[in-house]
């Protein structure tokens, strides 16, 4: 049997500007034209052609063929969008808004599944499997989506029970880093009323470094995800679908390394970097404090053995009447989620502080929609939202008695203790000053101040504990107006009602019992100096009403071209920092964006190419940013106001039969309008003394000016039996910056990766060639200062991150029955 080339449910990603100057407006006389892509981006099915929104739609399909598995990957495919890992996290950005990393953050792009949100960090790590198709809704969602969407929304929709009975097979294995993929799927009806889909799907690698001090591979993953989903349809009426969904992801090691720095300015270690103080303290005291090369070339030099435990479970109830005037929705969800992990907080191979932290989350939610049929002179969308969830957070930091800190205290540095014998070195008054505890110092007596001995530090363990949770109830409607065939408004509201209870405490105790023992108030103050933590116990609750609005317009000027024009303003809840180490860092406020937006959607050629535009100005005030602290944390406050503004491309084109080319270009203009009192980075500290620098006028994290991708998509018939598939996917992304404080070491060049693959297809199976990341691109996506490094003690600023994947090639093959 022949196999019709002509693609179904393609990739909506884009096209670049100059593909509007080469496609002429003429008929098709080919007679073939794309197939249309139909998305919920607006709670209704509407073809994305008619939504009047800045929308990229990638459908599963084309996930399962390129190997994108997770956000990571998705964002070599959408422009002004990115999610990168951290060592506490996921970052996911949108026109360069991002929520930073911490546990008690809700994301400012907040992912939708199945309806719905999943709004904290760990759930970025979940796996995609088995879906119908991913929408990338790009900037503020917060009428129809709501739940502090103010950067955007990443909707995904798994897929359906069938009407026959089909199945699929597709492993993929990756030889030279041992990367093992298979997914399994079953579907079709058990009655004449009810279908049932079945999806498993198991991953393993080894991972893409080298720990040169244990001799593992890391970051080693195991992963599986398995999804039961159950459809009922009784009559015309009435419908109603069940899914049962659980994953299991477990890490060991981590896919981060120290990769650059500036050597020591100190007087003790004058041009020596972070990994050659190590090697002088093992030699100087005889400690074994571990070594670190501090080269970016995929060797690590960890020395605690990390892993990270992951388990989610989703429920989730959609039923669906029908009614002559509406359809009434109700979506039930359940969602939790729990996390055991120890790591290398010092991100490094020099022993410095440990950490063993858990997580749990559990959420339900209830929503409850009417929807108009559609085509009338006023078609609408009204409903009701409640969210509950609770979080419980809980870290042991733990710091034993051979480390950075033993040793420095080994060869009588102290904390410069007169009896040091040390002479050149920065004065003791200027160097506690630094620690915020100058006074109790240099008022004690001589012998007095040898308490005040890093010795202090040994053996101690610091323990944190979080509690949180919040109740959100909302009401929303929105509704259009088709004043004409060629005109129609709309206007949507939100009103929300969101309340929050947090606690936290940290408990400093000595462990050189064998057991934990309050600690003493030297220990205390020297904790306080190095680490930036303090003993304390602090609870508070928040409740904030917002209403959130949008405006758009919409003109057909000619049946295949339509422009829009909108304004939207949105609203994230404020909230409480779960990780911060003194008690005066807890609270922090709401952040608010306004954002205008004008656009286009074209069809051309007679349905052979689409090309949309949009073109947008976001202003916020008092946006959430975490910021490393320059010891062992992150710090959670609110910058006075950002702008982002750009211009977004996206489209395809048929260019034959067999050949489609898909595009997508982005202009990103991002700025700090007001941030005064930001992070300074640890280099700008050590030469100035400022630790508050002035970021206004400076551009954001993941916010590159320039974004681009193009796929090359080819289909031709080698037989009546077998199709030759290739596809090329190009991506382009210029310089950036990947650190919060804009360190100007860590702004990465502007990069190009290439994904390419060959297939060969049947009417029943395919074996297929993957390459991904061809040019061996090795950019660092998130990175942040090697804790202590930077600090008074070395002086020598040392960052470590996390890179992309390197070159791989994988053979694939599906088995489709």
């Amino acid at each position: 049997m022949k196999i019709n080339p002509i693609r179904k449910n393609l990739l909506s990603a884009g096209i670049a500007a100059s593909l509007a100057l080469t496609v002429p407006t003429a008929a098709n006389a080919d007679g073939f034209k794309l197939e249309e892509i139909v998305v919920t981006a607006q709670k209704r099915q509407q073809s994305l052609q008619d939504v009047p929104i800045s929308v990229s739609a990638v459908d599963g399909e084309k996930m399962s063929e390129a190997g994108i598995n997770n956000l990571e990957d998705l964002s070599a495919y959408v422009p002004n969008f990115q999610q990168a890992n951290s060592p506490l996290g996921q970052v996911i950005s949108i026109r360069g808004i991002s929520s930073g990393i911490n546990q008690g953050f809700e994301q400012s792009v907040v992912q939708y599944v199945d309806d719905i949100a999943m709004g904290r960090g760990p759930m970025a790590r979940m796996p995609f499997m088995d879906l119908e198709r991913v929408e990338v809704l790009r900037g503020p969602q917060n009428v129809l989506f709501g739940k502090n969407s103010i950067g955007g929304a990443i909707s995904i929709t798994t897929a359906k029970p069938t009407e026959d009975f089909e199945g699929s097979v597709q492993v993929e294995h990756e030889n030279k880093y041992g990367s093992n993929d298979v997914q399994a799927m079953v579907s079709g009806p058990l009655s004449d009323t009810v279908g049932a889909r079945l999806a498993i799907r198991a991953h393993q690698e080894d991972g893409y470094f080298d720990n040169t001090t244990n001799g593992d591979d890391e970051q080693q993953k195991d992963e599986i995800t398995g999804r039961l989903t159950l459809e009922w349809t009784p009559n015309d009426t009435f419908n109603a679908s069940l899914k049962l969904e659980h994953s299991s992801f477990d890490f060991e090691g981590r896919g981060e390394e120290v990769i650059a720095g500036y050597d020591s300015v100190s007087p003790l270690f004058t041009g020596l970097s972070y990994g050659e103080i190590g090697e002088f303290l093992t030699a100087a005291t005889g400690q074994d404090i571990g070594t670190e090369d501090g080269t970016q070339n995929r060797k690590r030099q960890t020395n605690h053995d990390e892993f990270s435990d992951n388990e989610s479970n989703q429920v989730v109830l959609t039923m669906n009447w029908g009614f002559d005037a509406f359809t009434l929705t109700s979506v039930t969800g359940y969602v939790d989620y729990k996390l055991d992990e120890d790591t290398d907080v010092d991100l490094s191979g020099l022993e410095s502080i440990r950490a063993a932290q858990k997580e749990k989350f559990d959420q339900f939610s209830q929503e409850i929609r009417f929807t108009s049929p559609g085509g009338e002179t006023i078609d609408w969308i009204a409903g009701a939202y409640y969210q509950t969830w609770d979080l419980e957070y809980g870290q042991q930091n733990t710091v034993d008695d051979e480390n950075l800190t033993a040793a420095l205290s080994e060869i009588g540095l102290g904390l410069l203790a007169p009896s040091a014998g040390i002479t050149g070195f920065n004065p003791a008054a200027s160097l506690l000053t630094n620690y915020g505890i100058a006074a109790p110092f240099l008022n004690a007596t001589a012998a007095g101040r040898q308490l005040y001995s890093l010795k202090e530090i040994n053996n101690t363990s610091n323990i944190r504990d979080y509690n949180g949770n919040s109740d959100s109830h909302s009401a929303f409607g929105q509704a259009t107006w088709n004043v004409s065939e060629a005109l129609r408004l709309t206007l949507g509201a939100r009103y929300t009602l969101e309340e929050k209870e947090s606690e936290r405490s940290l408990t400093i105790y000595d462990t050189s019992g064998g057991g934990l023992t309050s600690a003493g108030l030297e220990t205390r103050l020297v904790m306080s100096g190095v680490f930036g933590v303090e003993n304390h116990a602090v609870e508070d609750d928040r409740r904030e009403e917002s209403v959130t609005g949008t405006l758009i317009a919409e003109w057909d000027a000619t049946e295949e071209l339509m422009l829009y024009a909108s304004i939207s303003n949105g609203f994230k809840a404020g909230g409480f920092d779960a990780r911060a180490g003194r008690a005066a860092n807890f609270e922090y406020e709401d952040e608010t964006v306004i954002n205008y937006e004008i656009g286009t959607k074209a069809e051309m050629l007679g349905g052979r190419a689409q090309l949309n535009t949009a073109i947008f100005y976001t202003d916020y005030k008092d946006l959430q940013v975490s910021q490393f602290d320059g010891t062992v944390g992150f710090v959670v406050g609110n910058a006075a106001a950002a702008r982002s503004q750009g211009i977004e491309f996206d489209g395809r084109i048929m260019l034959t039969e067999e050949l489609l080319l898909i595009g997508s270009m982005a202009y990103l203009d991002y700025e700090f309008k007001e941030y005064e009192g930001a992070a300074c980075p640890p280099k700008v500290t050590l030469d100035t003394g400022a630790v508050a620098c002035d970021l206004s006028g400076e551009p954001n994290t993941f916010a590159p000016e320039l974004t681009a991708a193009i796929t090359l998509d080819y289909i031709t018939p080698l037989s009546d039996a077998f199709n030759l598939h290739i596809t090329l996917d190009t991506s382009y992304r210029s310089k950036q910056f990947v650190e919060a404080t804009l360190e100007p070491l860590m702004e990465q060049d502007s990069q190009v990766k290439v994904n390419a693959r060959i297939a060969l297809e049947a009417e029943n199976w395919m074996v297929a060639l993957v390459g991904k990341n061809l040019t061996d691109n090795d950019d660092i996506g998130y990175a942040s200062a090697t804790p202590v490094s930077g600090s008074a003690l070395l002086q020598a600023p040392t960052y470590s991150g996390y890179e992309v994947n390197p070159r791989t090639l994988a053979i694939q093959a599906k088995y489709h029955f």
